[in-house]
């Protein structure tokens, strides 16, 4: 009779298990299928970044590709793994969290690498700053001057919290699509 009972309980045991395992691939599941949601009415696609802890919405048809703290957007295939140039009629956009060693952006984008190069290296110079106020904070298009070259910076600020945002090509015929897509941006608490 003990035996018979022991049987039962293991039974019952693995029932209980795989029952969890099938809630737990359920919610597994939807927690993927909800990171990105297409909104069929304004062709806008809406992804959330759980790493990045931001949402924003993108044109429907393009490509995401969202890990290790990067986001990589792109209106053609691609992703992080690939080393990708987009092609004139092509857009890029790489989003990461911006970090530095100063306590300010400017003093930051001023010496990119913290004086990793010491004191002869010639800080970069800020040619022009642009603000604007989005609904998810105020974003900045920087034009730097370094000895070598010119570089544009794009970030998004809201407290403590500041993304840098590459485009590429820059300028380029999606501008529009750009301009929608940072507006959308949203910081997640």
């Amino acid at each position: 009779m003990k035996q018979e009972r022991h049987h039962f309980v293991n039974f019952y045991l693995l029932i209980v298990i795989i029952i969890s395992c099938m809630i737990g691939w359920v919610i597994f599941t939807r927690s993927i299928a909800s990171n990105s949601r297409s909104n069929q009415q304004s062709g806008k696609v809406e992804h959330v970044s759980s790493d990045l802890k931001i949402s924003l919405e993108y044109p429907k048809g393009w490509y995401v590709d969202d890990r290790d703290m990067n986001l990589l957007l792109t209106n053609y295939p691609s992703s992080l793994n690939k080393d990708l140039k987009p092609a004139g009629n092509q857009l890029e956009l790489f989003i990461s969290n911006f970090s530095g060693c100063h306590s300010t952006i400017e003093e930051d984008l001023r010496d990119p690498g913290c004086g990793e190069g010491g004191p002869t290296v010639k800080p970069s110079e800020i040619i022009s700053k642009d603000a604007r106020e989005t609904q998810g904070g105020t974003f900045y298009k920087y034009v730097l001057k370094s000895p070598n070259n010119q570089f544009t910076y794009y970030l998004l600020q809201k407290g403590d919290r500041v993304l840098q945002i590459s485009k590429s090509p820059d300028p380029s015929q999606y501008e529009k699509e750009f301009d929608q897509i940072i507006n959308s941006i949203r910081f997640l608490k």
